[in-house]
């Protein structure tokens, strides 16, 4: 399993992601 927690990104004063949370099981396959 892969799991990501509170992740953000940010160009200068822009803010691209903000508090992004994701996760992939075993087995699942993402295109």
């Amino acid at each position: 399993m892969l799991q990501v927690n509170n992740v953000s990104k940010q160009f200068g004063d822009k803010i691209a992601v903000d508090d992004l949370h994701f996760q992939i099981n075993e087995g699942e396959i993402l295109a």
